[in-house]
């Protein structure tokens, strides 16, 4: 997490440095602006909240180890889900290789 943190807060400030002064644009373009930087930052900001706060506690709760010799405990989505997806990551490069 540390490494990419500092890309996160560093995309931050230089959007941020771009989009927010055309917010105080004058004049017709600056209502059109106005709202499309305002949209722009808001989704940026929440984004990077949701990427160094919400992901990372998702990861933890999520995939945890399984101790030796231990069930693991997801439901049947879960099971189905790996299932068909290693079902599908082996079929790639059979189709792969035939075009």
């Amino acid at each position: 997490m540390d490494e990419i943190t500092g890309a996160l807060i560093g995309i931050a400030l230089v959007l941020s440095a771009v989009f927010l002064p055309m917010a105080f644009f004058g004049g017709s373009t600056g209502v059109i602006y106005r709202q499309f930087s305002v949209t722009i930052i808001s989704a940026m900001v929440l984004s990077i909240l949701v990427a160094l706060i919400l992901t990372p506690s998702l990861c933890a709760t999520l995939l945890k180890p399984i101790p030796k010799g231990g069930v693991v405990l997801h439901g049947r989505f879960f099971t189905w889900f790996n299932t068909n997806f290693e079902t599908h990551r082996r079929m790639v490069p059979l189709c792969a290789g035939a075009l």
